[in-house]
């Protein structure tokens, strides 16, 4: 794994946030994991988790558009999806070549019926045609093509780009020199006229590298990833113990005002929950779970816990839940989730658990009037994703309910 670097959270902070995902500089893949991130020290196991952290980062960045932009100027996002395709194309395929069938007489290649009886005049044998010749099928393929070179092309750069960190065999170095205006001529011509899905999503991950590398002259790297991973925890944890019917537990707030002597509803606004659990293992419980990407597990600092604000949060949820549904005070429980680093090579989640925030001027405090904080690993959630397991939601319900 000597083509390329690894990081875990080690980015330069840009804004007061670390850069998780993959940055090339000067030819040079970084993978920059999140902290707390177990990555493997063998190379097959390594790419898988490189995959899945280029899939969570893709999911939830189609989540929110702005997920994958950056703050950093010094470098541009780079379409991944675009690079891999065009190699996994290559790896399946080889280069691509335009094809044209040509016919003639013999007696090998595939008979073509039609111009067969078309063209040649069968001898008549008991009173049924017989045919002594055939005309066959062959495809000839253009190699040296210009859209077989631009592939060429494009393959070797996704190579440089993304290719080494997921295990690609190396292709041979194109002989064509970069010419973006012919390239995005060729390349607009051939989408305009295919019809054959494969090829046009081919041509347009081609293009899509094409324009990126004429981007590229004017900065230092590419990257594709975030500065907004929190965001990315706190989708992992909603789509993985989450509801889906959220909007069902969103309190209100209200602003009224008086209008001719009578007092009338002004503005109504909803507060968000990160994520609603519901467990029945023994009667329904409810457990209001708010994800905070924090490094407690690093540095073991109060500092890292969540402070006054969300906590008050959290009772205010978890009391309109109880509310809304009649509820005994001991159905209904908080929680934070924040990663942690398991110890053992499982991708089992393994909820850990050793805080509670609770506050003294809540009395004989019922369950959802304290706050457990569970500590997940990060690793195995986001392998996750989307699996949303019954028997996940019930192993974390238990380590809420069981801190004594």
């Amino acid at each position: 794994m000597s083509n390329f670097e690894i990081h875990l959270g080690t980015s330069q902070p840009v804004d007061g946030k670390v850069f998780v995902g993959i940055k090339v500089e000067n030819d040079v893949p970084k993978v920059f994991f999140p902290y707390g991130y177990r990555y493997a020290n063998n190379e097959k196991e390594f790419r898988k988790d490189v995959l899945n952290l280029i899939s969570n980062l893709t999911y939830f960045g189609q989540k929110k558009e702005h997920l994958l932009s950056s703050s950093d100027k010094k470098n541009h996002s780079f379409p991944i999806h675009a690079y891999i395709g065009v190699f996994v194309y290559y790896l399946n395929f080889g280069y691509y070549a335009e094809r044209e069938t040509v016919y003639n007489i013999g007696d090998s290649g595939k008979i073509n019926w039609k111009k067969t009886i078309e063209t040649v005049r069968p001898q008549i044998s008991k009173g049924h045609p017989v045919y002594l010749e055939y005309v066959v099928e062959r495809k000839r393929q253009y190699d040296n093509e210009i859209i077989t070179q631009i592939h060429k092309y494009c393959v070797y750069e996704s190579y440089k780009k993304i290719g080494r960190l997921l295990g690609f065999p190396k292709p041979q170095k194109p002989e064509l020199k970069f010419d973006k205006n012919l390239f995005q001529a060729v390349l607009q011509t051939k989408i305009a006229s295919c019809f054959n899905e494969r090829n046009l999503m081919l041509f347009r991950n081609m293009l899509d590298i094409i324009l990126n590398i004429s981007k590229e002259t004017n900065v230092n790297g590419s990257f594709f990833g975030t500065y907004e991973f929190d965001y990315v925890w706190q989708s992992l944890v909603d789509i993985v113990f989450g509801v889906d019917n959220k909007e069902d537990f969103y309190p209100r707030y209200h602003y009224s005002k008086i209008v001719d002597g009578k007092k009338v509803l002004f503005h109504s606004q909803p507060l968000f929950p990160d994520t609603v659990m519901i467990s029945e293992q023994d009667r329904k419980k409810y457990y209001i779970l708010d994800a905070k990407f924090y490094q407690y597990d690093v540095t073991g600092s109060p500092s890292d816990l969540p402070k006054g604000d969300s906590i008050n949060k959290q009772f205010s949820y978890a009391e309109f839940v109880k509310n809304k549904y009649n509820l005994d005070g001991n159905d209904v429980y908080n929680a934070f989730i924040l990663p942690y680093k398991s110890s053992t090579n499982s991708n089992d989640y393994m909820p850990s658990h050793s805080i509670t925030a609770d506050a003294d001027w809540k009395k004989d405090a019922k369950n959802f009037e304290r706050i457990e904080c569970i500590l997940l690993d990060i690793k195995s959630i986001m392998y996750r994703h989307p699996r949303h397991s019954t028997n996940d939601i019930d192993e974390l319900a238990k380590a809420i309910e069981n801190f004594d």
